[in-house]
């Protein structure tokens, strides 16, 4: 008996989704707390709340995780529930904001970013983690020295 890779896929697609739809229905009421996250820039991690998270109201909103890699910038964060029609992201200036609701609650976190091309925003929601990527710009240098054409006789 031969088994089909996208079959097998779907089916575990599947379970997935009923397993999450239960755990949001049989989850018992919801305490406060502090859901965990790390912090990368350019490899190097960063102590939680030196930079790149900003809390908000409550200390049990999602904590994102800010990666850049490569020329690309990913943010990670748990939004368990929510689904893509209740999801709404809006880039301010420099700072992601992050609003969503499930049925049990809703979400409101930001996070500070590099210098980001916001036409290139992309995102994945999945199983209750969404991935935000942006690609960066490029980072200009104030040196100070202005250059004049060159004058010729």
């Amino acid at each position: 008996m031969s088994i089909d890779n996208k079959d097998l896929f779907n089916a575990i697609n599947g379970m997935m989704d009923r397993l999450m739809a239960e755990m949001g229905e049989n989850s018992p009421s919801i305490q406060p707390h502090i859901i965990g996250y790390r912090i990368v820039i350019d490899g190097v991690p960063v102590a939680p709340g030196t930079s790149g998270s900003a809390p908000t109201d409550g200390a049990d909103e999602p904590a994102p995780e800010v990666h850049r890699i490569g020329d690309e910038v990913c943010v990670v964060t748990s939004l368990p529930g929510v689904s893509e029609e209740n999801l709404n992201l809006n880039l301010e200036g420099e700072t992601l904001v992050i609003e969503g609701s499930s049925s049990l609650r809703t979400y409101h976190t930001t996070t500070a970013l590099p210098p980001v091309d916001p036409v290139t925003m992309k995102h994945a929601l999945r199983h209750g983690v969404l991935e935000v990527t942006f690609k960066t710009l490029p980072e200009t240098v104030d040196t100070g020295i202005t250059s004049e054409p060159e004058k010729t006789n």
